[in-house]
């Protein structure tokens, strides 16, 4: 939960079966175990000295919730049909205490929340959906401008697009994803 607006600004978790909650609380929000490309970050760790690190990108986006999420209020919730949500446990008596049910519109799309900051950090969150894309397509009832918007960056990685497209629910532009599919299949052909 954001500190600000105690809104969801991150998803550490997501059960069917409401015995698992206590299973998966998670006290901070991890990007990946990996390293993801970031043109924003790299245009600015080339202006700034930055102490050598593996995974320079992940750990900037790791801080960003952190710092937005310091008082580390984490909230289950029950969602509705519409897409809102009822709190049903929270880590903190503060969370328990002031949030009631939230609209569809309060909790993110995807994993994080839209609005952050500073540009820098917003530019972040972008590349790392950019990576994670063609995963994300994998989602069910993404609405169908966020789909689309995720194939045009997913098309970018053929080979993940080549490896997921079968778990795509709702392919928007089959022609695109068509076209990353026989570049990967060619790709891969070359190699041999």
């Amino acid at each position: 939960m954001d500190d600000s607006d105690q809104q969801p600004r991150a998803l550490l978790a997501s059960t069917v079966d409401e015995d698992h909650l206590t299973a998966h609380t998670k006290s901070e929000w991890i990007a990946s175990t990996n390293e993801f490309p970031s043109t924003h970050l790299q245009n600015y760790y080339s202006r700034h000295a930055v102490v050598a690190d593996r995974t320079p990108n992940k750990h900037y986006l790791e801080e960003v919730i952190r710092q937005r999420t310091s008082r580390a209020m984490q909230c289950w919730f029950k969602r509705t049909k519409d897409g809102g949500g009822t709190p049903i446990s929270a880590t903190t008596e503060l969370a328990t205490n002031n949030i009631g049910q939230l609209p569809a519109e309060a909790f993110p799309v995807l994993l994080l929340g839209d609005h952050w900051n500073n540009r820098l950090a917003e530019s972040v969150v972008s590349d790392y959906y950019a990576w994670l894309s063609p995963y994300l397509l994998t989602l069910q009832h993404l609405p169908d401008a966020v789909r689309s918007e995720l194939e045009i960056l997913a098309v970018k990685q053929a080979f993940a697009v080549e490896a997921c497209w079968r778990l795509y629910p709702k392919i928007i532009d089959r022609r695109m994803i068509d076209t990353a599919r026989v570049a990967a299949k060619l790709a891969r052909s070359s190699k041999r």
